[in-house]
């Protein structure tokens, strides 16, 4: 398939919204993200396995945290129970290492907040800083995920010394960003074509609004409910793109930011400048770094 990587398993009872399910037969479990990424309608975002069905869904929407279970075991990207749904990303420039306690970082990251997936986490990350590592730990409630970054290209040696924990909510993912160049060609080309196919609905959207605004959607789940236009660059809910997603973009994943929910910071405290936020006080138990987050 490529780089496809693991981002969790949620329970057997959880409904998959706006999903196609595919029979993939016994024995094929392991191609559930390669059809959902070449499928007629896709290329989609997510892939769900349920194994003891060999049942394979493919849909733009990312899991909700408070559905996540457990994995097998620490290191293992397996659910613990057959039943449960395997999520994969079906494309991704990162490879998962393993699952840590939520204090696994001893060195400086940067808080992205709290996004509504793993997808939007990992984008934002790059956005952030090309070649930055990544790590989510998905919200056992509330449907969010916190999201951080790396300082430096690469990360630090944080991402491979700890100690590796069972994947489930409120534990922290990490993902080592690999680049394009170390990427199967097969994967790459796939990468170039969901990136055109993004771009050209971005250039769609945008002739909706004047100048450099963005058509940003109202709704990220009913896309009936209209656009308004939008200056990420500088707006404080919906900072570096689009909080709900880009209308006429059949994806329901967002990058943008709300950069009132920063982690630790104060909400009346913080601002969004070049699409990027930056907090200017902290809330009680929190300092205030050089680069405006708090830790």
């Amino acid at each position: 398939m490529g780089q496809a990587i693991f981002i969790g398993c949620v329970a057997s009872t959880y409904v998959v919204p706006n999903a196609v399910t595919i029979d993939i037969g016994s024995g094929q479990t392991s191609g559930c993200p390669a059809v959902c990424y070449d499928a007629a309608s896709g290329p989609y975002i997510y892939s769900y396995l349920q194994a003891s069905t060999n049942q394979c869904q493919c849909t733009n929407t990312g899991p909700d945290s408070t559905a996540y279970t457990e994995s097998k075991t620490a290191g293992d990207s397996s659910c613990a129970s057959a039943s449960d749904r395997l999520v994969q990303i079906t494309s991704s420039q990162s490879a998962w290492s393993q699952c840590a306690s939520i204090n696994f970082i001893t060195t400086p990251y940067t808080s992205q907040g709290f996004l509504e997936s793993p997808e939007a986490c990992l984008q934002q990350c790059q956005r952030f800083l090309p070649g930055a590592n990544t790590f989510f730990i998905p919200a056992p409630d509330g449907n969010s995920f916190s999201c951080g970054c790396s300082d430096s290209e690469g990360g630090s040696t944080d991402w491979k010394t700890a100690e590796s924990t069972t994947c489930d909510n409120n534990v922290a993912f990490l993902y080592e960003f690999l680049g394009s160049a170390t990427l199967p060609s097969g994967f790459a080309k796939r990468q170039d074509r969901n990136a055109k196919k993004r771009g050209l609905q971005a250039i769609a959207a945008s002739k909706l609004c004047p100048g450099e605004m963005q058509a940003c959607r109202l709704s990220r789940t009913d896309h009936s409910a209209g656009y308004e236009c939008i200056d990420t660059s500088s707006e404080l809910e919906s900072c570096g793109g689009c909080l709900h997603g880009i209308m006429d973009d059949s994806s329901e994943e967002t990058i943008g930011l709300d950069c009132s929910s920063l982690f630790g910071a104060d909400p009346y405290s913080t601002t969004c400048i070049s699409g990027v936020c930056k907090a200017f006080a902290c809330t009680a138990g929190h300092e205030l770094a050089s680069n405006g987050t708090c830790i």
